[in-house]
């Protein structure tokens, strides 16, 4: 989309932080809120289409047992919460950025990895104060840059955020279609080599594999400080990060942007889109194994927002590849 578009719609959002809570499998109930609608449907009715898989979560199961009814509503839906604890949720922020160029489209398309010319709304999915109290724990407070940050991409870098994952976003309020083009997490990526460097896997006195860590990290931090801030507080995270992400995409685009129709890469296409050799690929079950978890559907057309500079460019991008997309329609 182009820097009208882009700032039409950010002043159109809240300004200021908006928090979104996640537990384990909140997804679920999302997808079903939506897929149920305003009138609700029968539970058969669910079975019989593709997001009965949601119906399997032991969340969803335990609450549908309790149902009373053969018809779910929204408003059932919508009143679960069935986390209690504050071990079992957490509440992340919301901020906004933008990412792309609009002139070096097709020269730079392994950089700027947009799928048309123009920018990217970027959705980043920011950690709590609980996490960011124990990280500062380890990193110097004194320290003003963070330690698994990459600031190349689009985090947070107003001093107060620490970005969990991001997803980058292209929109077209005309057409009410939305590209999912990235959903990415470096934090933990980043953390997880910076405990390994520190492991070193030995024997101890009766043979049995052990784990010993060097005294400190090259940053001089403490090696078992950052093997436990890896193990304990990224544990909860480390299991959630892509479905809670993903999650705050699909409510974004459809509460807060009001769209319905929503697309994303799958691996391979993406990957030709963005112009990415096999060495520098996104991991395939982020572009896969996500969007059917999500009941997205695969198809074989381009969305029709992005036609038009494929006629023009289709044997350049794509070569002799039939391109291919998910899609779902909330």
């Amino acid at each position: 989309m182009d820097t009208k578009e882009l700032r039409y719609i950010v002043e159109c959002l809240p300004r200021g932080r908006t928090l979104f809570y996640y537990y384990k499998d909140l997804y679920a109930l999302k997808l079903l809120s939506y897929a149920v609608g305003k009138e609700g449907k029968k539970v058969s009715e669910i079975k019989a289409s593709r997001y009965a898989r949601l119906t399997d979560k032991p969340r969803v199961k335990e609450h549908l047992s309790r149902l009373g009814t053969n018809k779910i509503t929204k408003e059932y839906i919508d009143s679960i919460w069935p986390a209690t604890k504050p071990s079992e949720y957490e509440c992340y922020s919301l901020s906004l950025d933008k990412w792309g160029d609009e002139k070096l489209w097709l020269r730079d398309r392994d950089y700027n990895q947009t799928a048309r010319p123009g920018y990217n709304l970027v959705l980043q999915l920011n950690f709590s104060s609980k996490h960011n109290k124990e990280y500062k724990k380890i990193i110097n407070p004194a320290t003003k840059w963070d330690h698994y940050a990459s600031y190349g991409h689009p985090v947070a870098d107003n001093g107060r955020l620490l970005t969990l994952a991001w997803a980058r976003m292209d929109i077209d309020m005309e057409k009410g279609e939305a590209l999912i083009e990235e959903v990415q997490n470096d934090w933990i990526r980043n953390a997880l080599r910076d405990f390994k460097s520190l492991a070193k896997v030995c024997l101890d006195e009766k043979g049995n594999r052990e784990i010993r860590l060097k005294e400190k990290s090259r940053y001089g931090f403490p090696a078992r400080a950052v093997s436990r801030y890896f193990n304990d507080t990224l544990a909860f995270h480390k299991e959630i990060w892509d479905e809670a992400m993903f999650t705050a995409a699909l409510w974004f685009i459809r509460e807060e942007l009001g769209i319905k129709t929503i697309y994303m890469h799958t691996h391979e296409t993406g990957n030709v889109i963005k112009n990415l050799s096999r060495d520098f690929a996104p991991p395939r079950s982020v572009y896969e194994k996500l969007p059917k978890k999500f009941c997205f559907e695969k198809i074989k057309e381009v969305p029709d927002f992005l036609r038009k500079y494929y006629s023009r460019n289709y044997k350049k991008i794509f070569g002799n590849i039939s391109p291919s997309f998910w899609k779902l329609s909330l």
